[in-house]
């Protein structure tokens, strides 16, 4: 995994939503699509807990040629982001 570390989370749910890498208008409206969903759900983010996010792309050059497909057949990279969330108090 050289550069990077590997980190266990506590796990827990997650609202997974897709993003366009390094528009932060995407990032924007992808966070708002996701907290009015929760808003609508019986859940509520989870403040306890970070969001986290990873970019498929980054992957050892020559190897992972799907995400290299994606990438040309959207004309952008992808990154995915986990938003924790969990039950609403008293349910």
């Amino acid at each position: 995994v050289a550069p990077f570390a590997l980190r266990e989370h506590a796990g827990g749910l997650y609202a997974m939503a897709v993003s366009i890498d390094e528009d932060n208008e995407s990032l924007s409206r992808v966070e708002d699509k996701v907290r009015q969903w929760v808003d609508n759900t019986n859940f509520q983010m989870d403040d306890n807990r970070n969001v986290m996010f990873n970019m498929p792309y980054l992957y050892e050059e020559g190897k992972d040629t799907i995400y290299q497909d994606i990438e040309k057949g959207l004309g952008y990279k992808q990154m995915q982001r986990y938003f924790p969330i969990k039950l609403k108090a008293g349910l």
